[in-house]
């Protein structure tokens, strides 16, 4: 049953794209980046404990922070979203 209304939701998204591709496509990078945004800070708990201990005694975890900030901002940019860098 899960996968018919998944194919359900995969056909219409598709012929959504085939009659207004641009909207989609905005709908879906928004959905992306604003996805992104909002696991910011798992993303940068995980970074940082992923981290080896030489490299965490040098930086701290609003260096890191900075870095997913600009690389969200770089992705939102290259796909397309204008975003404004924290």
């Amino acid at each position: 049953m899960e996968y018919i209304v998944a194919l359900l939701i995969i056909a219409i998204i598709v012929i959504l794209y085939i009659k207004q591709p641009n909207k989609v496509y905005d709908v879906v990078i928004g959905s992306l980046v604003d996805t992104l945004k909002s696991k910011e800070g798992e993303i940068v708990y995980g970074l940082y404990n992923k981290l080896p201990q030489s490299i965490k005694d040098k930086v701290d975890t609003k260096t890191i922070a900075e870095i997913v900030s600009f690389t969200i901002g770089v992705v939102a940019d290259l796909l397309g979203k204008k975003e404004t860098i924290k």
